[in-house]
């Protein structure tokens, strides 16, 4: 798991972030939440603390501090298309449906070739009625990330879609090619911890 820090960090930062998405990967969210909190100021605003504590208060059902959280690190980091999964997952179950779709129709203009914004949008395209658009969407994901069609199966949000032949032969079209790297700009890292929540 590639994890960059702007800073440095100390040696009890790194040790309670490495405990907090150990607990976290273990299922054990409120622990972690508390190594993220015990860490010190110099670490506000570091990506992958960000990142983790989004994760990690999503899974705590937690999704109007999520929002909070995630809201400002997406204007201040708006090439890092995890966080803008996040703050769309999250402002969907705290705000509205409406409010999630419009994030990410946003965001898959700015990133064409990330498979996970194009999927996701394909499921709110779906729970919004717009069948069209979600098999669109939903066929590039799949193009972009095979993976993407195993996930379809058995998403409630497609729910709406499972009668649709199309539906059928996008899932069954092949595994397709893995996630792109690369979409930042130039000069720009990717940040990214696994996707456990």
């Amino acid at each position: 798991m590639p994890v960059h820090f702007k800073k440095k960090l100390s040696t009890d930062d790194l040790r309670r972030f490495e405990h907090a998405l150990g607990f976290h990967e273990l299922g054990m969210d409120r622990e972690a939440l508390q190594s993220l909190q015990e860490m010190s100021s110099e670490t506000d605003g570091e990506l992958p603390v960000v990142l983790l504590q989004g994760q990690i208060l999503i899974s705590l059902h937690q999704f109007e501090k999520a929002v909070l959280l995630l809201a400002p690190a997406v204007a201040a980091n708006p090439c890092h298309p995890e966080l803008i999964v996040l703050l769309a997952y999250a402002t969907r179950r705290a705000q509205s449906l409406n409010e999630a779709y419009a994030i990410l129709e946003k965001a898959v203009q700015l990133f064409p070739r990330e498979a996970i914004i194009q999927y996701n949008f394909a499921c709110y395209c779906a729970q919004r009625g717009e069948e069209k658009n979600a098999l669109a969407f939903l066929r590039k994901a799949v193009k972009l990330d095979g993976q993407t069609a195993q996930l379809a199966q058995n998403d409630e949000d497609f729910q709406p879609l499972r009668n649709n032949p199309d539906f059928a032969k996008i899932l069954q079209s092949g595994p397709g090619k893995t996630r792109f790297p690369g979409n930042c700009p130039q000069g720009e890292e990717e940040t990214e911890i696994p996707d456990t929540a």
